[in-house]
């Protein structure tokens, strides 16, 4: 899976020509798509497409093109949580994901983890729900909780993105005010019913596990919804920290609670591993990062 992993990489960031050489009939027609079809017609295309992983997966073109194209998310930041999860995610673990979207990385968790582990896939959104249910409908052992992750119970307002923005789904109004990509688009209001993290791990009886949590800006609330299970369990916590210079972080308030539990952050680097950070806005600005993923651990 490592080298599969290392291959896809070195594809994907290859020179245009050289994925052109690659794929000389598939490059062209998702280019073609992206870039001419799509801004024309607005109608995305699902698609069926393989993983480096060796799952086969349905995904939504244009925001789904890194999958079918490469077999990866291509981002340097996701290639770079996935080595993480190779080396860090074990056989019967349990694997918790908030905001699954189409389930990429709960289909890669379950490879690893095998059939005596546990996959809890969190997505609010109805119709990414829907891709999700059929992508992981093959495997007992995830379980789709269709509901938004939240530290209050009942139903909470979500704001839902057409494709490509759809990973762009919030509980928080105004997530993106001022960026030009809203802008030009309408959200859509829906009202879904919230989890407690906590609550879901007392039920399932659950006592360790690792957590992906990208909830885009929803991720305090996440976190304070699931703030006995990172008191008293051994956790670990990947989630995606936004910065802007100048400006206050919206994760900020989230990396106060997990520090109040005794998390600190942890950087990823090119090979998975993980190394101590404790300035997070310092790391960021040197590594001239918008956004990287972060893992939480207890020191």
């Amino acid at each position: 899976m490592w080298e599969n992993l290392i291959k896809a990489e070195r594809k994907a960031r290859s020179s245009k020509l050289r994925r052109l050489l690659y794929q000389p009939v598939l490059y062209p027609a998702l280019m073609l798509f992206d870039y001419a079809i799509y801004p024309y017609t607005r109608r995305s295309k699902p698609i069926f497409t393989n993983t480096f992983f060796g799952i086969r997966m349905k995904t939504v073109l244009p925001s789904g093109t890194d999958i079918r194209l490469h077999r990866i998310k291509a981002h340097d930041s996701e290639l770079r949580f996935a080595k993480f999860l190779l080396r860090h995610l074990k056989q019967d673990d349990v694997f918790v994901d908030v905001g699954a979207h189409y389930g990429y990385y709960s289909l890669l968790a379950v490879a690893l983890i095998g059939p005596k582990g546990h996959v809890y896939a969190v997505e609010a959104s109805a119709a990414s729900s829907a891709i999700l249910k059929e992508n992981t409908s093959a495997y007992p052992n995830i379980t789709i909780i269709q509901a938004a992750a939240s530290d209050t119970r009942g139903h909470i307002t979500f704001y839902e993105y057409p494709v490509p923005y759809a990973e762009c789904n919030t509980t928080v109004k105004d997530a993106y005010a001022g960026q030009k990509w809203a802008e030009k688009i309408q959200q859509i209001e829906n009202h879904v019913p919230t989890v407690l993290i906590d609550e879901l791990l007392t039920k399932e009886g659950i006592t360790k596990a690792m957590f992906k949590i990208d909830a885009e800006g929803g991720e305090t609330a996440v976190l304070k919804g699931m703030i006995n299970s990172l008191k008293t369990m051994d956790l670990c916590v990947v989630m995606e920290y936004h910065h802007t210079p100048g400006k206050i972080s919206i994760h900020e308030d989230a990396v106060s609670v997990l520090k109040e539990c005794g998390y600190s952050a942890h950087g990823i680097d090119v090979d998975g591993n993980v190394f101590p950070v404790p300035d997070i806005t310092r790391y960021l600005e040197d590594k001239m990062l918008e956004s990287d993923n972060l893992a939480f651990r207890k020191a």
